[in-house]
């Protein structure tokens, strides 16, 4: 490794094997289907079943999708598999918040299948310890601490065996769980199809963007979660108010496009409060106050709508819509769980954008003069 790199950066062969290491995570993500490698699965399990109980003599009965495993869950008696129980988060917290932020950004978990599985009401059938050895992300971000960044105390860093056992278990399943009554490993098989968009997000606007052998299926529209599939299969049935009923202001803003976002506009007489050719249109959007329990006055929406400047094939131009917050404050840093929202600004188009990426208008500004 480069000695001489800062310890905030990454050296230019870091970077290369950083860049090896997330094209093997994106193919490792969605290219593992259906029942994939039985072998491997049952060669990670075990590793982990002899570690625990001094033995690796459990049947493994394979499922077709997490709505059956969570049958078997709901019905058997499970214990928790301990020897799985190592935080995996542990080897980045060592490293420089710039190097970590590099990491999560390169290993994001919100492209792991299981992520949107986890998240899916009923679904939940792991506890917090069982449902990190399944996500794929900590698993990457662990080798890149430990093999390619070095900065890393071995002690820290799990065994290059249980990496190797992790690995087999998340390549071949979307999870499963395990009865020390029965001596039986249960697992769901991966999926039979995985649809993205360009930035290799889940995503399908016409259908499932996860789908099972078993018929189990998860919508997602550029990366964001549909737990009510009628938002991608009825979009005709959306209304007014069902939109604004949404909490998810990502959910939100995929309805607002389903609905159509000139005619979402229109009838709920949108007021413009800021345009600029170079930040987009702002728009305010007072909500009925019958959306809301009584005593809960009325409330205003803010909206930024842009203008991609990449043409489409058809050669129209895409529009697509920001939430702001109602302060104008910027969103706090996602790869800081203690961040919270920026401060107040004045509501313009400007500060709206920036505040998008967290930003300050007057700083957003700056940086993009500096990137120039």
């Amino acid at each position: 490794m480069d000695k001489k790199a800062s310890p905030t950066t990454l050296s230019a062969e870091q970077e290369t094997l950083l860049a090896k290491f997330s094209a093997e995570y994106r193919g490792l993500l969605f290219k593992t289907k259906g029942r994939y490698d039985v072998a491997r699965f049952e060669r990670g399990i075990r590793y982990f079943l002899e570690k625990q109980y001094g033995s690796g003599d459990f049947k493994v009965e394979w499922l077709s999708s997490p709505k059956e495993l969570k049958k078997i869950f709901d019905r058997l008696h499970y214990t928790t598999l301990t020897a799985l129980g190592r935080s995996w988060g542990r080897p980045s917290y060592r490293l420089p918040i710039a190097i970590r932020r590099k990491l999560q950004t390169a290993f994001s978990s919100t492209r792991w299948p299981n992520s949107f599985i986890s998240n899916t009401p009923g679904l939940n059938i792991y506890d917090g310890r069982n449902m990190e050895s399944h996500d794929v992300s900590y698993i990457f971000t662990a080798k890149m601490a430990g093999e390619v960044v070095g900065q890393v105390r071995p002690k820290d860093m799990p065994s290059k065996r249980e990496i190797e056992a992790y690995y087999d278990i998340v390549r071949s399943c979307s999870g499963f769980v395990h009865n020390d009554a029965n001596k039986t490993v249960y697992v769901s098989e991966n999926p039979v199809s995985v649809k993205l968009d360009d930035q290799n997000r889940l995503h399908n606007d016409s259908g499932p963007a996860i789908e099972y052998a078993g018929g189990y299926k998860i919508y997602a529209v550029h990366g964001v979660h549909i737990q009510d599939e009628s938002i991608i299969t009825h979009p005709e049935a959306l209304t007014v108010g069902r939109i604004q009923r949404e909490s998810n202001s990502e959910v939100q803003r995929v309805m607002m496009e389903r609905f159509g976002l000139d005619r979402y506009l229109t009838e709920t007489e949108a007021r413009v409060v800021d345009h600029d050719d170079r930040w987009g249109t702002l728009y305010e959007i007072e909500l009925s106050s019958n959306l809301g329990p009584w005593w809960q006055p009325a409330r205003k929406d803010y909206f930024l709508v842009v203008t991609n400047r990449t043409a489409e094939p058809d050669g129209t131009f895409k529009k697509y819509t920001l939430a702001i917050h109602p302060q104008c404050r910027p969103l706090p840093n996602p790869a800081d769980a203690n961040a919270s929202y920026g401060g107040v600004q004045k509501m313009n188009a400007l500060n709206a954008v920036a505040s998008t990426f967290g930003l300050r208008g007057e700083d957003y500004v700056n940086l993009l003069a500096a990137e120039s």
